[in-house]
């Protein structure tokens, strides 16, 4: 089994970000999945006007079910996406009478918020991946990438699966997300 130093705050936190809204600390936490599917189709990059903004995605056009699966090790249902291109969140749950994944992707600034908070006020321990974007870093079941100014976060929550492969998961999809931003 796969635990995190900081499992159901990292958990609950991952949602509170994506919703604008800034939790930790608490002992207890509901992560709710929205409840209506997204109208954004899941593999659409626009670009913006400006060249010296990034591309604006959808945060369920950096993983695909089946990259998302992969990561948890388990069967997960299609992304929902919650937000708007440039600013959202994106998540990939599992069967709830099988074993237990989610699998979230924050793009914008969200996921940068989520690194300061992680690394600032939470003091997690994280690695640096070099070539990878702009900046890169991954610390237990999360990996956070900067091109340009957008930011991107991918946060694993599997129970049944071994840290390590969680790890290792994330550092071969980096290059894969660098790539869709």
């Amino acid at each position: 089994m796969y635990r995190f130093s900081c499992q159901p705050a990292t958990v609950a936190f991952s949602f509170a970000c994506a919703i604008g809204l800034v939790s930790c600390g608490s002992s207890t936490h509901t992560v709710a999945a929205p409840s209506t599917p997204s109208t954004l189709p899941t593999n659409t990059v626009a670009a913006t006007t400006s060249t010296t903004q990034p591309t604006v995605l959808s945060s369920c056009a950096i993983l695909t079910q089946a990259q998302a699966t992969m990561l948890g090790a388990t069967k997960v249902g299609p992304g929902v996406e919650t937000g708007q291109p440039g600013e959202s969140m994106c998540q990939y749950i599992s069967d709830p009478s099988g074993p237990t994944a989610q699998i979230s992707v924050f793009v914008g600034p969200g996921a940068k918020k989520q690194l300061d908070i992680d690394r600032v006020t939470l003091k997690h321990d994280f690695t640096t991946l070099t070539g990878i974007g702009d900046e890169a870093y991954l610390e237990a079941g999360d990996l956070f990438i900067r091109k340009a100014t957008l930011w991107v976060s991918v946060d694993v929550v599997a129970i049944d699966e071994d840290g390590a492969k969680v790890i290792e998961g994330l550092k071969a999809i980096a290059p894969v997300i660098v790539s869709k931003m």
